[in-house]
């Protein structure tokens, strides 16, 4: 099947500034050498710790962050030499939302006005009339109220707010939408109401998402493939039920048993990982995981694995592994 989003190499690193004392200036692993195929109409979720780089891999694909190294390609366009009609055409397909409702609509702005600005910018509407009627249809899509295009940001509650920035990442039309922590900042009945719509949008517009999240019950729910990042890297990409039923990497073994079980609230034996996650700046030879892995052994310390595919749809950066012959 056809990728809509090709992703080759994708590498990000950001450069500190120097201090006098520095001899050479340092860089922040962000994200190195990534490799991702996202096919229309799937959700593919991306989880992993703070600092495993899920935010960095959503903002360079929306262009927010340049990359260091490697290319992206929408419907076999390279998005980085992209320029003019075709830069606004690949902006418009790919759109993002953001994880704090509160933040991501500017206060001064009426909804009517925040979610027509973008349509006029790119001739969508052509007058203030068809504006309004659009911006209505978009409220509507949501589960709002049209009337509510005169009112402000200050007037709507948390779950609210996310409709609006949903609506106004819909507003041009998008093939693919990046969720960055769309649900975390919200209760717990309201994240089932806006996941609902998500998969509800899905199915009526046919869209594409790439759901960066946390919540591992959020990826049960939404999800069609489940990747899994580690300091920059991509360490497992599974089909969802294969990651929940045979997660390979001892790192997936420990987010899930982390986790509540889906049905009886009980946890499996918790895999309790030494330290913190290690600094970006300086990342560990060999496997990365190295460091907090119980099952490391010498070769993990000195080599660094690859991702490989060891069963159909299954990928996994781990020594312990190896892909059939």
């Amino acid at each position: 099947m056809t990728a809509l989003l090709e992703i080759r190499g994708l590498t990000k690193h950001f450069g500190l500034k120097k201090s006098l004392f520095q001899r050479e200036r340092q860089f922040v692993h962000a994200l190195d050498d990534i490799d991702l195929d996202l096919v229309q109409g799937e959700t593919l979720s991306v989880v992993g710790e703070s600092g495993s780089g899920k935010s960095t891999l959503g903002r360079t694909i929306v262009r927010l962050e340049q990359p260091t190294a490697g290319t992206i390609r929408f419907e076999g366009q390279d998005i980085g030499g992209a320029q003019g009609a075709q830069d606004r055409h690949l902006r418009q397909s790919i759109q993002m939302i953001f994880q704090d409702p509160y933040a991501s609509l500017n206060p001064r702005l009426s909804v009517g006005h925040a979610l027509a600005e973008p349509m006029r910018v790119h001739g969508k509407v052509a007058d203030a009339a068809a504006a309004r009627v659009a911006v209505g249809q978009l409220l509507e899509r949501v589960g709002l109220q049209p009337d509510m295009a005169n009112s402000y940001p200050f007037a709507f509650s948390g779950g609210q707010r996310q409709r609006i920035g949903i609506a106004r990442a819909l507003s041009l039309g998008p093939k693919v939408l990046i969720c960055d922590e769309a649900v975390s900042a919200l209760d717990v009945s309201v994240q089932s109401q806006i996941l609902n719509l998500f998969s509800h949008l899905k199915r009526e517009l046919g869209l594409t998402y790439l759901f960066i999240t946390h919540d591992l019950g959020v990826v049960r729910h939404i999800s069609d493939r489940v990747m899994v990042m580690y300091l920059g890297q991509v360490v497992e990409l599974a089909p969802r039920d294969a990651f929940f039923k045979r997660r390979l990497h001892p790192y997936t073994r420990a987010l899930i048993s982390a986790a509540p079980q889906p049905t009886t609230g009980r946890r499996e034996p918790r895999i309790l990982l030494q330290g913190e996650i290690p600094n970006a700046l300086n990342p560990p030879s060999g496997c990365r995981f190295h460091t907090r892995c119980p099952q490391a052994t010498a070769v993990c310390k000195a080599v660094e694995p690859v991702l490989q595919e060891v069963e159909p749809g299954h990928q996994v950066r781990c020594h312990l592994f190896t892909a059939p012959a």
